[in-house]
């Protein structure tokens, strides 16, 4: 069957243009041109005249709507490194309260 060989082959292409841009992209902007590949399969899907499938309207906005939330999550501002709190408090911000016999200590933590 022809179709079976077509899919085959984008699925090739996928995975090989998959690796060269996880070489020279993030993992992040590799899922958002593989999310922007399902849109253009469906867009594929519904205009080629030999499938037979049917425009659905919400099918395709969740396919936009997830590659804009990747793209807004790597437009977002990074968090400084001065704003990260750690695990385990600072002494001075510790107020100490008995509930067990053993204490609870973060020596020995990263």
């Amino acid at each position: 069957d022809s179709m079976t060989w077509l899919v085959t082959a984008s699925f090739v292409v996928k995975t090989v243009s998959t690796m060269y841009l996880l070489q020279a992209l993030d993992s992040v902007q590799k899922n958002v041109g593989e999310a922007l590949a399902v849109i253009v399969i469906y867009a594929a899907q519904v205009l080629l005249p030999n499938v037979d499938k049917a425009f659905d309207l919400s099918v395709f906005l969740l396919a936009v709507m997830v590659v804009g939330a990747v793209k807004t999550y790597l437009l977002a501002p990074g968090v400084p490194k001065e704003k990260i709190q750690t695990a385990c408090p600072r002494p001075s911000d510790v107020k100490v309260v008995a509930l067990s016999l053993r204490p609870i200590t973060c020596e020995g933590l990263p």
